[in-house]
């Protein structure tokens, strides 16, 4: 068989030049309906670290992450807002869709930090029936924020999620981004073709401030981007 033939890319975490297969990219970025092929599931990620036994969230460990503090020290100020109650749902969902190019039912396709493309929707802010859910734990405040993270995050993590209903294994891929007022997360999970987005989490205790403990249960698996330091 021929070799692949490789091309010089720059490796998001550690800067250096390194040489990877045409059309392949950080991240694992294959075409849509080749991940599978490619190996990229649960068990094979699951093999390359640790099994966690006390994470009802996460089931695998691969790379350590530096401590909360620190990343938290480190910080890139937010540019994007709190957006002002009294708007409608698709209003708010609109502001975060918006940096993209994206609007509700008219999804997109967006390339992250890592060379991935994800695709960008609605989706994020839906329950399982349908509904927006944007309004949620004053969800809607952080939406323009939200955007940010994906846009811009500290750090990218895959790992393997536990679902909660089920306990079924998934490969997920998870958007990092803090400062010392807000723990953000974004959510995508592999479907059968490609990324799909899932959730959006801005973790907050009971009084309303950023619960960092419940972030860092989050960064587990394998570190796939995180932001050069300065």
């Amino acid at each position: 068989a021929p070799a692949d033939l490789m091309m010089p890319m720059i490796d998001p975490i550690s800067g250096k030049l390194v040489e990877q297969p045409q059309g392949i990219g950080f991240g694992w970025d294959y075409m849509p309906g080749d991940l599978w092929e490619r190996g990229l599931t649960p068990s094979s990620l699951m093999d390359e670290g640790r099994e966690l036994l006390d994470n009802p969230r996460m089931a695998v460990a691969i790379d350590t992450p530096e401590p909360v503090s620190d990343l938290v020290k480190a910080a890139k100020p937010f540019k994007a807002k709190l957006l002002k109650d009294g708007q409608t749902p698709e209003d708010y969902v609109r502001q975060f869709l918006k940096p993209f190019g994206a609007d509700i039912d008219r999804a997109v396709l967006f390339e992250d930090k890592s060379g991935t493309k994800v695709p960008v929707s609605d989706l994020l802010f839906r329950n399982r029936h349908g509904e927006l859910k944007a309004l949620k734990r004053n969800r809607h405040r952080v939406m323009s924020m939200m955007a940010e993270a994906l846009l811009d995050p500290d750090e990218i993590w895959m790992g393997v999620a536990r679902k909660v209903e089920s306990g079924d294994l998934v490969v997920d891929r998870r958007y990092i981004r803090v400062d010392p007022k807000t723990a953000m997360q974004i959510v995508f999970e592999i479907g059968e073709k490609t990324w799909e987005a899932v959730t959006s989490f801005d973790f907050t205790d009971k009084k309303g401030d950023a619960d960092f403990a419940a972030l860092e249960k989050r960064r587990v698996g394998k570190l796939i981007y995180k932001r050069p330091k300065k």
